[in-house]
């Protein structure tokens, strides 16, 4: 027998193990009520988990979370959170004309600004936050910019 020969016939035994093998494994997951298909795995699991999406890499989250990964990691621009209502909230604060931080009421209101309790920036590189709120969507990034600018996170401070 020449080495073409030998080769060949070592491919074929080998093919007819491995067919045998899955045989057997099948055989012996459908008596158990099993499929082979519950035992696919992929690195990461198939769950994207905080300390997997802190990560330098995106090797570890899950697909769906890919977007969300991208924004979470993209310079922070404050153009991202503005909000379509600010003149108006900023308005309502002043005529309050009351210090959220201490409660003192000032009469110019004219030289203070309206000012978030937890910084923009802050809350944009919260990972958690992105991945929690699926940033890579539309609705995600709206409902983020929403809780960043919500009223419990925005305060008129005394002017110093």
């Amino acid at each position: 027998m020449n080495t073409k020969e030998k080769t060949l016939k070592q491919k074929r035994l080998e093919q007819l193990f491995q067919e045998c093998q899955d045989t057997v494994i099948s055989q012996t997951l459908s008596a158990l009520g099993l499929c082979k298909g519950m035992f696919t795995d992929r690195d990461g699991g198939n769950v994207t988990t905080l300390k997997n999406f802190k990560r330098e890499d995106n090797s570890y989250v899950h697909e769906r979370d890919h977007a969300s990964y991208e924004q979470a990691n993209k310079k922070f621009e404050r153009s991202d959170y503005t909000d379509r209502a600010w003149n108006e909230k900023k308005a309502k604060y002043k005529a309050g004309g009351i210090d959220k931080y201490t409660g003192k009421e000032f009469e110019d209101s004219t030289s203070v600004d309206l000012d978030h309790i937890t910084p923009l920036k802050k809350i944009d590189s919260n990972k958690k936050y992105h991945l929690a709120y699926n940033t890579g969507t539309d609705s995600g990034r709206e409902r983020l910019r929403d809780i960043a600018n919500n009223d419990q996170n925005l305060a008129l401070p005394m002017p110093q």
